[in-house]
């Protein structure tokens, strides 16, 4: 029984070092590709390519079920919108109103956004570090699925120890997640503020692997006991 638990462990081991080794192929491909794509955009004119982004949106405010708006009312509506009209400054611009007797509708415009080509030097920038990263982990995850294809007891001190190894090489992607999301904003949009974030989801992987090295140790001493008893 044991014996046949350890086959299928080396199984799973050497169909996992095959998938990891495909992985890197594919992260190398897509490095290259990005690194390719880096040079393209800056070797073009910096004016090449624009786009040019906006939001129109209308609002309505129905009275009709509570009554029609006096004369009044109608022009104290006017004429509050008109105030905004000479007031208005930022994000969001009022282009035009309608007031009727039963309605009062504004039309809303967003400032534009202009998107050039180099504004996607810091995404780019961005998923060619996450390529990296992805890479030194599929590494080490090689390593793991090598050391389980290859021993004798998923207890061993290699296995153990390339495990620990495969959730330290992750300790990047938590540094990435905390800076990525403020590079892509700062290039994309312009923004000034320089913010960080925490993915919890990875921060847990890490934790949860690190727990699993502290088990498989512990069953390592009960099996080495278990032995020097025999």
């Amino acid at each position: 029984m044991k014996e046949e638990t350890v086959r299928k462990i080396n199984g799973l081991g050497k169909a996992g070092d095959i998938i990891a080794k495909i992985c890197r192929v594919l992260l190398i491909i897509g490095f290259v590709g990005i690194i390719i794509g880096l040079i393209a955009i800056i070797a073009v004119p910096k004016d090449l390519v624009k786009v040019d982004v906006g939001t129109n949106i209308g609002v309505k405010v129905d009275f009709s079920r509570y009554g029609e708006l006096s004369e009044a009312e109608q022009e104290n509506a006017r004429q509050g919108l008109e105030k905004s009209l000479a007031e208005q400054d930022g994000d969001g611009r009022i282009a035009d109103y309608e007031v009727t007797a039963s309605s009062v509708t504004v039309h809303l415009v967003t400032n534009e956004i202009t998107f050039g080509l180099r504004n996607l030097i810091g995404p780019m920038v961005v998923a060619l570090l996450y390529v990296a990263a992805s890479y030194v982990s599929m590494r080490f995850i090689g390593l793991l699925c090598r050391a389980f294809r290859d021993c004798a007891s998923p207890f061993e001190e290699k296995v153990i120890r390339c495990m620990k190894n495969f959730a330290f090489s992750l300790i990047p992607w938590v540094a990435l997640s905390m800076i990525s999301d403020s590079i892509i904003s700062r290039s994309m949009f312009s923004a000034n503020k320089f913010f960080v974030g925490v993915n919890l989801g990875t921060v847990l992987l890490v934790l949860l692997i690190l727990g699993l090295c502290r088990i498989f140790r512990y069953g390592a001493e009960l099996q080495k006991e278990h032995d020097e008893t025999l």
